[in-house]
């Protein structure tokens, strides 16, 4: 799927969410120094937050807490590494 069409998909839709789980805390702190919106710039016909997002919210709000969102170096070398290993030797059994 295009980048295009994963963006219609969220058309009229409440994409904070999405944005926040997708992005770093660099990221967050910069969006968090933009303007607020003014309230003649909101849409008149945006929908109400459903449940659904609230629990996303909360679950993401846990997350947090417990540190999944939290940076290990060593973690994300030995994945790197692996990564590369597994590709050599995946182009290396296919000459044998």
């Amino acid at each position: 799927m295009r980048g295009v069409a994963r963006i219609l998909i969220f058309n009229s839709l409440h994409s904070l969410q999405v944005m926040h789980a997708f992005h770093s805390d660099t990221a967050m702190q910069m969006l968090a120094r933009l303007p607020g919106a003014k309230e003649a710039d909101v849409p008149t016909g945006a929908p109400e937050v459903t449940q659904h997002t609230r629990n996303f919210r909360k679950f993401r709000a846990k997350l947090i807490e417990d540190g999944w969102f939290k940076r290990n170096a060593l973690k994300e070398v030995l994945v790197g590494v692996s990564s590369v290993l597994y590709r050599a030797l995946a182009f290396l059994l296919s000459y044998f």
